[in-house]
């Protein structure tokens, strides 16, 4: 008999420990809130089910989807749902991101019973040869960021990316080049959306295709969306050697996605262009924040630009000639000299208002960094020839204040 006991234990928590299978029935729903609450790490969805695919973009990456899988893919083909996975949890339908072995994601919708309604490509990187060149091919929502769901609109958005580049031969090596002249597809150009009706189908799809504003350096171009007159206003001033530089003053929505804890907008996306590449041994790209000591008054906001502390340059990921513009964390926008409080006190009762004096006199040792703010960020772009090194510099002003 105790033996017997000792086996039916083991069959109940079993589930628990392995990963528990979803199967076609009531229990669906409730097995995906115990799962969204935490009382489990895993799940295995019905491996003998299949969800219908559909297609939106019809590109080449859906293509070589189609030839896979044809017009459904078997669940089993997923690895097993998390936390993470759930996206939303609505009337008709629940709304998962699935993830298959070779990195593809997808997003799938399920009936609250568990039965399959539909699922579409969100996610992917392909590589297609083409004699002495090769195509890379993606979907995305930017480089940092594979995609983006907006639950208040039930809505996906992502960009197609195509980029290409040119096999050589090179003292009897193959070298792989990337042909910086080339008008591709990106963030910068397209985006496209997708959104879900009340049953769980996916609807409305949406490409819209621009071309990008641009700010000349001569050797190179920078393009992004960012620099759209919505989004900031571009000034060209000089440096102490006569030197041009660009200073992009961002809208208070745009300055904010840099410094706040938000979704990164695919308008962070910049690309870099140029037509004499061919002796470019090397790009890279690096990114500095400058961090001020600032106070907010009654519809008045005072800043005081010295003393102020400078980031070293720091290296951001350039993926062929796109990078992200990095937000700059809660940790590094606390970053300054050391300041006593004492200093601080003297420095606004000189510079600021008596009513930002009066605002900040009882600011305590800890309390200084109440009044830090970012309100600066530089790129550099570095690029390495075989005669000459360039460098390039662009600082976004952040809106600030009241």
């Amino acid at each position: 008999m105790k033996r017997f006991i000792f086996f039916f234990y083991l069959i109940f928590i079993s589930p628990n420990i392995f990963g528990q299978g979803l199967s076609n029935d009531v229990d669906f729903l409730t097995k995906i809130n115990g799962l969204k609450n935490g009382y489990q790490p895993m799940m295995f969805l019905e491996k003998s089910d299949s969800i219908k695919l559909v297609s939106f973009v019809l590109d080449k990456i859906d293509d070589k989807d189609k030839q896979y899988h044809n017009e459904f893919i078997e669940l089993r083909k997923f690895n097993a749902i998390n936390k993470e996975s759930i996206l939303a949890i609505e009337e008709n339908y629940i709304l998962l991101i699935l993830e298959e072995p070779s990195g593809k994601l997808r997003a799938a919708t399920f009936g609250l019973n568990g039965k399959p309604i539909e699922t579409v490509l969100i996610y992917d990187n392909a590589l297609f040869p083409v004699y002495e060149f090769r195509e890379y091919e993606s979907r995305r929502f930017s480089p940092s960021k594979k995609y983006h769901f907006n639950p208040q609109k039930r809505s996906f958005t992502f960009s197609s990316i195509m980029k290409t580049t040119e096999i050589i031969l090179k003292n009897n090596e193959s070298q792989e080049i990337y042909l910086f002249d080339q008008e591709e597809y990106d963030e910068t150009t397209n985006k496209q959306q997708l959104f879900i009706n009340e049953n769980g189908g996916f609807i409305n799809y949406s490409y819209d295709y621009n071309s990008p504003p641009e700010i000349n350096f001569g050797f190179i171009k920078l393009e992004s969306n960012l620099f759209k007159d919505e989004n900031a206003t571009v000034a060209t001033e000089y440096d102490n050697d006569d030197e041009e530089y660009y200073k992009i003053y961002l809208s208070r929505d745009k300055s904010a996605e840099l410094v706040v804890d938000i979704t990164h907008s695919e308008d962070l996306v910049m690309k870099i262009k140029m037509e004499e590449y061919q002796d470019v041994i090397d790009v890279s790209v690096f990114q500095q924040f400058k961090n001020i000591l600032a106070i907010n008054g009654d519809g008045d906001f005072c800043e005081i630009q010295s003393p102020f502390y400078q980031s070293k340059w720091y290296s951001i990921p350039l993926e062929f000639n796109v990078f992200c513009l990095e937000q700059i964390s809660e940790k590094r926008q606390n970053e300054f000299i050391n300041l006593t409080t004492r200093e601080f006190k003297k420095k606004v009762k000189k510079e600021c208002s008596p009513e930002h004096y009066s605002q900040i006199k009882k600011t305590k040792k800890n309390g200084l960094k109440n009044y830090i703010l970012t309100s600066e960020i530089s790129i550099k772009v570095v690029i390495k020839k075989k005669a000459q090194t360039i460098e390039e510099y662009v600082t976004f002003i952040l809106a600030n204040g009241c």
